[in-house]
Parts: structure tokens; sequence; C-alpha cells
């Protein structure tokens, strides 16, 4: 049985070239920051750099170059990722010197079904084994990596099947993301379509400052060493682009020396702020939570708002601060770390349309959150479904 190595062409190198400005004097450059979670390629923050495009003719990079990173990582993503390059759009592109470019040796190989192996290799950190430090960095010896993956590649005709089906089912995904976010701008729309825009307040709705409607309190401050008490606890990295957690059982668990007192608990209908992150676009995003009966608290680095007002829902307040009027009123403070605090939240004016507006909108999100359930449920079948696909087609039993 052949290994991985049989079927790719000596690695070529990334270039960095020389300082440019943008595409004026430069072309892209593609980085390991351009690799979206499913080992595609995002071209939304492109680095432009001098190459001398005679010299370098080789390494721009064609359709079907497999792009891997050999040096960098982190504890959390191993260096080994690989994303697909397949963008013909007449520009030319490059990839950094932080990764390297596969390239197969004969049309009786598809690229892309060996992209395939490596994402379900480095899915189980396989490739962890062929790391190897230098001044702190981790890098992927992508020969001896290659050498040891066996591979008994079925026929040209098979393999495109695989691929296909592969692709067809990351298509239906994108899909259903596509009409999640239609359906998160529909919210958004009707907002705007029944309130106004909260910057102009053009119906003349009473305007109250956050915390005359409610409290505030930061979160818990606590030791890694810290032992005795498990809960759980909603943290910044639970945030994600949600706007409710009513599945708290979910959410992490920490342990605590002891139980934290009650004004650290977390009620049903409590809106929670990231208070403090290294990226500013962060600082400043709410989630509502609904823990039920279950303990949760809430970390040091999130402040939590607890409405005590019957002038206004929770829901109708909740997409207020999700408005883009209200996250300007919001911007965090600091030069590394952003920072949010109670004093900025309670500079914050809340528009107050009447009761039963706002009745009539939360009827409306309502309804659009159960059809993002049941498109949400879809989504996750279809990503089984992928992942079992990908494993039957890619894993390589007894790898070693």
């Amino acid at each position: 049985m052949a290994t991985l190595q049989a079927y790719f062409a000596k690695p070529l190198t990334g270039e960095w070239g020389n300082d440019a400005t943008g595409p004026e004097d430069g072309v892209p450059v593609l980085r390991t920051t351009n690799f979206t979670e499913d080992g595609r390629l995002s071209y939304d923050d492109l680095a432009y750099r001098a190459i001398d495009l005679e010299k370098k003719q080789e390494k721009i990079l064609q359709p079907g170059d497999i792009i891997i990173e050999k040096s960098g990582g982190t504890p959390k993503k191993p260096v080994g990722r690989c994303a697909y390059f397949d963008r013909e759009d007449g520009q030319d592109y490059f990839c950094n010197n932080f990764t390297a470019i596969l390239r197969t040796k004969t049309e009786e190989v598809n690229s892309k079904y060996l992209w395939y192996i490596l994402q379900e290799h480095y899915k189980t950190r396989q490739c962890l084994k062929y790391q190897y430090k230098t001044n702190g960095i981790a890098n992927l010896d992508i020969k001896d990596y290659f050498q040891h993956i066996p591979v008994a590649l079925p026929s040209r005709e098979i393999q495109d099947q695989r691929v296909a089906a592969m692709d067809e089912c990351q298509h239906l995904i994108d899909v259903g993301q596509r009409i999640l976010s239609t359906l998160d701008e529909m919210v958004k729309a009707q907002f705007i379509e029944l309130f106004g825009n909260p910057a102009l307040n053009p119906e003349g709705w009473p305007v109250k400052k956050l915390t005359g409607l409610g409290s505030c309190k930061n979160g818990m401050n606590f030791g890694r060493n810290d032992e005795g008490y498990d809960i759980r606890c909603l943290g910044v990295s639970d945030f994600k682009d949600l706007s409710i957690i009513d599945d708290v059982e979910s959410l992490p668990m920490v342990s605590l020396n002891d139980k934290p007192p009650m004004e650290y608990m977390l009620q049903d209908g409590d809106i929670v702020f990231v208070r403090s992150n290294g990226n500013k676009d962060l600082v400043g995003r709410c989630v509502a939570i609904y823990p039920g009966d279950v303990p949760v608290t809430y970390s040091g680095f999130c402040i939590r708002f607890r409405n005590k007002s019957n002038d206004i829902r929770t829901g109708y307040l909740l997409r207020f601060l999700k408005t883009d009027a209200a996250r300007n009123a919001m911007k965090g403070q600091g030069a590394n770390i952003q920072n949010l605090n109670q004093q900025i939240l309670a500079d914050v004016d809340v528009m107050i349309p009447p009761i039963n507006i706002q009745d009539d909108y939360l009827a409306f999100v309502q309804q659009v959150d159960k059809s993002k359930i049941a498109v949400q449920r879809i989504i996750e079948k279809l990503s089984e479904w992928k992942d079992a696909l990908s494993q039957k087609y890619f894993a390589v039993p007894g790898f070693c």
C-alpha cells in the first residue's frame, strides 16, 4: 500500500515577499488566518506583498492546490491545518512562508480526495506525532507525516463520486446557514419596521438609561486551583453568535472553593454582556439566558444585567442591545484588552415603545425562532451525515 507522499510532488514553500500597501503594488498572500474552520478559504482579509511573479511562477496557486500549515499553530489548533484552493477569478494568489503548497503528481488523483483525507486526520489530531518546536514555534515534518499515512486509492471515478457526495453535504449545510442568516436579518428588519432606528427614535418613544431599568453585576473571578464546588459557568467563549441560551447543560463546569453568593447566580431572563476581550468586536455582545432550576454562574469577563422594569420586555431589550446604535454606545475602552464597564452600560439610552408593540415584535421573533430551530436541526443532521461519510471514506485504519 502506498503512502500519501507518493501522490504529491515535493511541497513548495510559501512566499512572504516585501512590503506592499495593497493591490496597487502587491499581490494577495493567503495566511492561516484565511483558513476557515471547515478547511476552506476566506478572502475577506487579504495581505498584499510585493513578489516577483516572473521568478515565482511555480508558486502561484492553482485550482486544486492544497495549502498546509507547516509552522505556527496554537494549543487548541495544532499545526497541520489544510485548506483547499479552488479560486478562479483571474487573480494570482500566493500563500505565506508559514505554509506550503501541496500539488498532486497525476490526474489519476483527485486532489480534493487527498484534502479530505488530510482533513479527517487533522480532526483526530494524528499530526501531533509529527510536530517539533524551534524557538517556541510548532513545526510540522510534512515528509515524515506523509510517509506514515497509508492510502489505498480507489479508481478516479470512485474518488470523484465520494468527493461529490461530501461537497453536496457541505453545499446543503451552507444553504442552511444562509437561511439562518436571512432569518436573523428578518428579525433585525422587523425591529426597524416597528420601532425605527434607535439612534433617531423617529416615533419619539420614551427613553431611559439602562441601569434605570434594572441592575448590573460583574461576574466571578476564580482560580485554576479552586475546588470543592462544581457549577456550570457562562464564559465569553459560550456566547458565539447566540441570542438566547436555554440549553445550559451544554455550558462547561468549573470548580470553586465555595458555592457562589446568590448575586452571582443567573436567573431566567438575565442578559449577560462580554465585558473584556482582546477582540474588540466581541466586547458588548450579549445573550439572554434561561437556566431554569440549573445552578449557573458567569465569569469575571462578563457583566450581568437583570431587568426589574414592567415597562420593557426582556426579549425586546435584548434585540435593542444588539442594534448598531446600542453597540456603538458600548464601545470598549482600553488599548490592548478591550473593556466594557457598568458606567458605560449605565449611559446607554434605551428606547421604550408601548408594551403592546413590544409584544407584537416578540410574537414575530418567536415564529422566526421556530423556523430557525427547524433549520438548525437539519444542519445538525447534515453535519452528522458528512462526518459519517468522512470516517467511512477517508479514515485510515491502523494509522500510526
